[in-house]
Protein backbone atom coordinates (compact mmCIF):
# COMPACT_ATOMS: atom_id res chain seq x y z
CA UNK A 1 0.00 0.00 0.00
CA UNK A 2 1.51 3.31 -1.10
CA UNK A 3 1.36 6.76 0.39
CA UNK A 4 -2.11 8.25 0.71
CA UNK A 5 -2.70 11.35 -1.42
CA UNK A 6 -5.65 13.49 -0.38
CA UNK A 7 -7.19 16.42 -2.20
CA UNK A 8 -5.54 19.80 -2.54
CA UNK A 9 -6.89 23.30 -3.10
CA UNK A 10 -9.00 26.04 -1.53
CA UNK A 11 -11.98 25.12 0.64
CA UNK A 12 -14.62 26.04 -0.01
CA UNK A 13 -14.16 26.17 -3.76
CA UNK A 14 -16.66 26.60 -6.56
CA UNK A 15 -14.77 24.12 -8.76
CA UNK A 16 -13.75 20.57 -7.91
CA UNK A 17 -11.95 18.17 -10.25
CA UNK A 18 -12.10 14.46 -9.40
CA UNK A 19 -9.73 11.97 -11.01
CA UNK A 20 -9.13 8.25 -10.67
CA UNK A 21 -6.06 7.67 -8.49
CA UNK A 22 -2.65 9.31 -7.93
CA UNK A 23 0.30 8.38 -10.10
CA UNK A 24 3.90 7.68 -9.11
CA UNK A 25 4.89 11.36 -8.97
CA UNK A 26 1.75 12.26 -7.01
CA UNK A 27 2.49 9.50 -4.50
CA UNK A 28 6.04 10.83 -4.06
CA UNK A 29 5.03 14.48 -3.65
CA UNK A 30 1.80 13.86 -1.76
CA UNK A 31 -0.41 16.05 -3.99
CA UNK A 32 -2.85 15.17 -6.79
CA UNK A 33 -2.19 16.02 -10.42
CA UNK A 34 1.44 17.15 -10.14
CA UNK A 35 2.96 14.52 -12.47
CA UNK A 36 2.67 14.14 -16.27
CA UNK A 37 -1.15 13.99 -16.11
CA UNK A 38 -1.07 17.14 -13.99
CA UNK A 39 0.97 18.92 -16.67
CA UNK A 40 -1.63 17.90 -19.23
CA UNK A 41 -4.35 19.12 -16.88
CA UNK A 42 -2.60 22.49 -16.56
CA UNK A 43 -2.51 22.81 -20.35
CA UNK A 44 -6.21 22.00 -20.74
CA UNK A 45 -7.21 24.37 -17.93
CA UNK A 46 -5.08 27.18 -19.35
CA UNK A 47 -6.59 26.74 -22.81
CA UNK A 48 -10.09 26.82 -21.25
CA UNK A 49 -9.28 29.94 -19.17
CA UNK A 50 -9.72 28.14 -15.84
CA UNK A 51 -7.42 29.11 -12.96
CA UNK A 52 -5.83 25.95 -11.56
CA UNK A 53 -5.24 27.70 -8.22
CA UNK A 54 -9.01 28.20 -7.84
CA UNK A 55 -9.74 24.49 -8.28
CA UNK A 56 -9.87 21.78 -5.64
CA UNK A 57 -8.32 18.62 -7.11
CA UNK A 58 -8.71 15.12 -5.72
CA UNK A 59 -9.12 11.46 -6.68
CA UNK A 60 -11.58 8.69 -5.95
CA UNK A 61 -8.81 6.34 -4.74
CA UNK A 62 -6.03 7.74 -2.54
CA UNK A 63 -3.11 5.39 -3.15
CA UNK A 64 -0.81 4.61 -6.07
CA UNK A 65 -0.71 0.94 -6.93
CA UNK A 66 1.22 0.75 -10.15
CA UNK A 67 -0.79 0.77 -13.35
CA UNK A 68 -3.44 -1.60 -12.05
CA UNK A 69 -7.08 -0.70 -12.56
CA UNK A 70 -9.02 0.67 -9.64
CA UNK A 71 -10.90 -2.06 -7.78
CA UNK A 72 -14.32 -1.95 -6.16
CA UNK A 73 -12.67 -2.65 -2.79
CA UNK A 74 -10.43 0.42 -3.17
CA UNK A 75 -13.38 2.61 -4.14
CA UNK A 76 -15.44 1.41 -1.20
CA UNK A 77 -12.56 2.00 1.22
CA UNK A 78 -11.82 5.56 0.05
CA UNK A 79 -15.31 6.80 -0.84
CA UNK A 80 -16.02 8.17 2.69
CA UNK A 81 -12.94 10.41 2.39
CA UNK A 82 -14.13 11.75 -0.97
CA UNK A 83 -17.54 12.53 0.54
CA UNK A 84 -15.91 14.38 3.43
CA UNK A 85 -13.82 16.44 1.01
CA UNK A 86 -16.86 17.38 -1.03
CA UNK A 87 -18.72 18.51 2.09
CA UNK A 88 -15.75 20.73 3.00
CA UNK A 89 -15.27 21.99 -0.56
CA UNK A 90 -19.00 22.58 -1.28
CA UNK A 91 -18.43 22.95 -5.04
CA UNK A 92 -20.95 24.28 -7.51
CA UNK A 93 -19.19 22.65 -10.47
CA UNK A 94 -17.52 19.25 -10.54
CA UNK A 95 -15.39 17.90 -13.37
CA UNK A 96 -15.44 14.09 -13.46
CA UNK A 97 -12.11 13.16 -15.01
CA UNK A 98 -12.38 9.63 -16.34
CA UNK A 99 -14.60 6.60 -16.05
CA UNK A 100 -14.03 5.85 -12.35
CA UNK A 101 -15.15 9.31 -11.23
CA UNK A 102 -18.19 9.06 -13.51
CA UNK A 103 -19.19 5.66 -12.09
CA UNK A 104 -18.86 6.90 -8.51
CA UNK A 105 -20.61 10.26 -8.90
CA UNK A 106 -23.32 9.29 -11.40
CA UNK A 107 -24.35 5.78 -10.36
CA UNK A 108 -28.01 6.26 -11.34
CA UNK A 109 -27.23 6.90 -15.01
CA UNK A 110 -27.61 3.65 -16.97
CA UNK A 111 -25.04 2.44 -19.50
CA UNK A 112 -22.35 4.87 -18.39
CA UNK A 113 -19.79 5.31 -21.15
CA UNK A 114 -17.59 8.37 -21.66
CA UNK A 115 -17.93 8.35 -25.44
CA UNK A 116 -21.55 9.53 -25.18
CA UNK A 117 -21.44 11.26 -21.77
CA UNK A 118 -18.38 13.49 -22.06
CA UNK A 119 -19.04 17.21 -22.28
CA UNK A 120 -22.66 16.90 -21.09
CA UNK A 121 -23.93 18.62 -17.95
CA UNK A 122 -25.57 16.50 -15.26
CA UNK A 123 -27.53 18.07 -12.42
CA UNK A 124 -27.10 16.83 -8.84
CA UNK A 125 -28.88 17.97 -5.70
CA UNK A 126 -25.96 17.81 -3.26
CA UNK A 127 -26.32 18.17 0.53
CA UNK A 128 -24.97 21.75 0.28
CA UNK A 129 -27.10 22.77 -2.74
CA UNK A 130 -27.58 22.25 -6.45
CA UNK A 131 -24.41 21.15 -8.22
CA UNK A 132 -23.51 20.77 -11.90
CA UNK A 133 -21.32 17.85 -12.95
CA UNK A 134 -19.61 17.22 -16.27
CA UNK A 135 -17.83 14.01 -17.33
CA UNK A 136 -14.56 14.70 -19.15
CA UNK A 137 -11.88 12.50 -20.61
CA UNK A 138 -9.02 12.13 -18.15
CA UNK A 139 -6.03 14.36 -19.04
CA UNK A 140 -3.75 11.31 -19.02
CA UNK A 141 -5.90 9.48 -21.58
CA UNK A 142 -4.60 11.67 -24.39
CA UNK A 143 -1.04 10.69 -23.51
CA UNK A 144 -1.83 7.13 -24.61
CA UNK A 145 -4.59 7.83 -27.17
CA UNK A 146 -3.63 10.96 -29.06
CA UNK A 147 -6.82 10.76 -31.11
CA UNK A 148 -8.91 11.89 -28.11
CA UNK A 149 -6.79 14.92 -27.19
CA UNK A 150 -9.09 17.14 -29.22
CA UNK A 151 -12.17 15.76 -27.48
CA UNK A 152 -10.48 16.24 -24.09
CA UNK A 153 -9.71 19.89 -24.86
CA UNK A 154 -13.29 20.33 -26.00
CA UNK A 155 -14.53 18.82 -22.71
CA UNK A 156 -12.60 21.38 -20.67
CA UNK A 157 -13.84 24.18 -22.91
CA UNK A 158 -17.42 23.01 -22.28
CA UNK A 159 -16.69 22.75 -18.56
CA UNK A 160 -15.40 26.32 -18.58
CA UNK A 161 -18.52 27.49 -20.42
CA UNK A 162 -20.66 25.78 -17.77
CA UNK A 163 -18.74 27.55 -14.99
CA UNK A 164 -19.25 30.89 -16.75
CA UNK A 165 -22.99 30.28 -16.80
CA UNK A 166 -23.26 29.75 -20.53
CA UNK A 167 -25.76 27.30 -21.97
CA UNK A 168 -24.29 23.85 -22.51
CA UNK A 169 -25.79 20.55 -23.59
CA UNK A 170 -27.57 18.76 -20.74
CA UNK A 171 -28.18 15.08 -20.16
CA UNK A 172 -31.74 14.04 -20.95
CA UNK A 173 -32.98 11.11 -18.93
CA UNK A 174 -36.61 11.03 -20.09
CA UNK A 175 -38.18 8.03 -21.79
CA UNK A 176 -39.05 9.06 -25.31
CA UNK A 177 -41.62 7.24 -27.37
CA UNK A 178 -42.47 7.77 -31.00
CA UNK A 179 -45.28 7.10 -33.44
CA UNK A 180 -44.54 5.03 -36.52
CA UNK A 181 -46.93 4.74 -39.44
CA UNK A 182 -46.57 2.75 -42.65
CA UNK A 183 -47.10 4.34 -46.03
CA UNK A 184 -46.11 4.17 -49.67
CA UNK A 185 -45.20 7.78 -50.44
CA UNK A 186 -42.80 10.48 -49.30
CA UNK A 187 -43.68 14.16 -48.81
CA UNK A 188 -43.41 16.28 -51.97
CA UNK A 189 -40.79 18.71 -50.59
CA UNK A 190 -38.76 19.80 -47.58
CA UNK A 191 -35.97 18.49 -45.38
CA UNK A 192 -36.27 15.08 -43.78
CA UNK A 193 -34.18 12.56 -41.89
CA UNK A 194 -33.91 9.30 -43.82
CA UNK A 195 -32.64 5.87 -42.86
CA UNK A 196 -32.56 2.75 -44.99
CA UNK A 197 -32.65 -0.96 -44.24
CA UNK A 198 -31.32 -3.66 -46.50
CA UNK A 199 -28.76 -3.55 -49.27
CA UNK A 200 -28.50 -2.39 -52.87
CA UNK A 201 -29.41 -5.87 -54.08
CA UNK A 202 -32.19 -6.31 -51.55
CA UNK A 203 -33.48 -2.94 -50.33
CA UNK A 204 -35.93 -3.67 -47.55
CA UNK A 205 -37.48 -0.36 -46.53
CA UNK A 206 -36.79 3.23 -45.61
CA UNK A 207 -37.97 5.38 -42.72
CA UNK A 208 -38.28 9.14 -42.86
CA UNK A 209 -39.15 11.88 -40.42
CA UNK A 210 -39.62 15.62 -40.66
CA UNK A 211 -41.04 16.05 -37.16
CA UNK A 212 -39.76 15.03 -33.72
CA UNK A 213 -41.05 11.71 -32.35
CA UNK A 214 -42.86 10.75 -35.55
CA UNK A 215 -41.72 8.68 -38.50
CA UNK A 216 -43.09 6.87 -41.50
CA UNK A 217 -41.89 3.49 -42.72
CA UNK A 218 -42.12 2.90 -46.47
CA UNK A 219 -41.54 -0.67 -47.60
CA UNK A 220 -42.00 -0.30 -51.37
CA UNK A 221 -41.65 3.38 -52.20
CA UNK A 222 -42.66 4.78 -55.54
CA UNK A 223 -40.02 6.68 -57.54
CA UNK A 224 -39.53 9.97 -55.75
CA UNK A 225 -37.22 12.95 -55.29
CA UNK A 226 -36.10 14.18 -51.87
CA UNK A 227 -35.07 17.84 -51.69
CA UNK A 228 -32.78 17.61 -48.63
CA UNK A 229 -32.02 14.33 -46.82
CA UNK A 230 -30.32 14.08 -43.43
CA UNK A 231 -28.47 10.77 -43.56
CA UNK A 232 -26.11 8.82 -41.31
CA UNK A 233 -23.59 7.01 -43.51
CA UNK A 234 -24.48 8.46 -46.89
CA UNK A 235 -22.24 6.03 -48.82
CA UNK A 236 -24.63 3.23 -47.85
CA UNK A 237 -27.95 5.10 -47.78
CA UNK A 238 -27.60 6.89 -51.13
CA UNK A 239 -26.91 3.62 -52.94
CA UNK A 240 -29.89 1.88 -51.32
CA UNK A 241 -32.15 4.86 -52.03
CA UNK A 242 -31.08 4.81 -55.67
CA UNK A 243 -31.93 1.10 -55.84
CA UNK A 244 -35.39 1.99 -54.51
CA UNK A 245 -35.87 4.62 -57.21
CA UNK A 246 -35.37 7.55 -54.83
CA UNK A 247 -33.37 10.56 -56.03
CA UNK A 248 -31.72 12.86 -53.46
CA UNK A 249 -31.09 16.43 -54.59
CA UNK A 250 -29.03 17.47 -51.56
CA UNK A 251 -27.92 15.68 -48.41
CA UNK A 252 -26.08 16.10 -45.13
CA UNK A 253 -24.28 13.25 -43.38
CA UNK A 254 -24.25 13.24 -39.56
CA UNK A 255 -21.66 10.44 -39.53
CA UNK A 256 -19.26 12.58 -41.54
CA UNK A 257 -19.92 15.61 -39.33
CA UNK A 258 -19.26 13.58 -36.17
CA UNK A 259 -15.99 12.31 -37.65
CA UNK A 260 -14.87 15.82 -38.61
CA UNK A 261 -15.76 17.30 -35.23
CA UNK A 262 -13.79 14.65 -33.38
CA UNK A 263 -15.76 15.15 -30.16
CA UNK A 264 -18.99 13.34 -31.00
CA UNK A 265 -19.71 9.59 -31.06
CA UNK A 266 -20.01 8.29 -34.59
CA UNK A 267 -22.72 5.71 -33.94
CA UNK A 268 -26.29 6.81 -34.62
CA UNK A 269 -27.58 5.14 -31.46
CA UNK A 270 -24.92 6.86 -29.35
CA UNK A 271 -25.72 10.23 -30.92
CA UNK A 272 -29.41 9.74 -30.17
CA UNK A 273 -28.61 8.82 -26.57
CA UNK A 274 -26.26 11.77 -26.15
CA UNK A 275 -28.37 14.55 -27.66
CA UNK A 276 -31.95 13.33 -27.36
CA UNK A 277 -31.97 10.99 -24.38
CA UNK A 278 -33.27 8.22 -26.63
CA UNK A 279 -32.02 4.69 -26.10
CA UNK A 280 -32.42 2.88 -29.41
CA UNK A 281 -32.59 -0.88 -29.65
CA UNK A 282 -29.99 -2.70 -31.69
CA UNK A 283 -31.20 -4.29 -34.92
CA UNK A 284 -30.15 -7.76 -33.77
CA UNK A 285 -32.16 -7.37 -30.56
CA UNK A 286 -35.19 -6.23 -32.54
CA UNK A 287 -35.25 -9.15 -34.99
CA UNK A 288 -33.83 -11.89 -32.74
CA UNK A 289 -37.19 -13.53 -31.95
CA UNK A 290 -38.37 -13.48 -35.56
CA UNK A 291 -34.99 -14.72 -36.81
CA UNK A 292 -35.06 -17.58 -34.29
CA UNK A 293 -38.57 -18.55 -35.35
CA UNK A 294 -37.61 -18.58 -39.02
CA UNK A 295 -34.49 -20.63 -38.28
CA UNK A 296 -36.49 -23.21 -36.31
CA UNK A 297 -39.11 -23.44 -39.08
CA UNK A 298 -36.39 -23.85 -41.68
CA UNK A 299 -34.66 -26.59 -39.68
CA UNK A 300 -38.03 -28.32 -39.25
CA UNK A 301 -38.56 -28.28 -43.01
CA UNK A 302 -35.06 -29.66 -43.54
CA UNK A 303 -35.63 -32.47 -41.04
CA UNK A 304 -38.97 -33.24 -42.65
CA UNK A 305 -37.33 -33.34 -46.09
CA UNK A 306 -34.56 -35.62 -44.76
CA UNK A 307 -37.18 -37.91 -43.26
CA UNK A 308 -39.14 -38.07 -46.50
CA UNK A 309 -35.98 -38.71 -48.52
CA UNK A 310 -34.88 -41.50 -46.18
CA UNK A 311 -38.32 -43.07 -46.26
CA UNK A 312 -38.45 -42.98 -50.07
CA UNK A 313 -34.96 -44.44 -50.36
CA UNK A 314 -35.95 -47.30 -48.04
CA UNK A 315 -38.75 -48.28 -50.36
Amino acid sequence: MGRRVNGYGPTPSAICLIGQRPGKVEAYRGRPFVGPSGQMLDDYLLAASIDRAACYTTNVVRTYDGDDDVTEAEIEADLPELKRELLQCRPKYIGLLGRVAVDVMLPSVPDRELYWMHGLMFGWQAPWGYCRLMPCYHPAAGMHQTNIQGATAWDFERFSAMVRGEKVAEYKDGTYTGDYTEGTRLPPWGTMAVDTEGSVRQPWCLSWSSKARTADVVRKPKPWTIDVAILHHSLHDLAVLKAMGITVTKFEDTLLKAALLGCEPMGLKDLARRHLGIKLRHYDDLVRAARREKAINYLGEVMEWIGLTTSTAGK
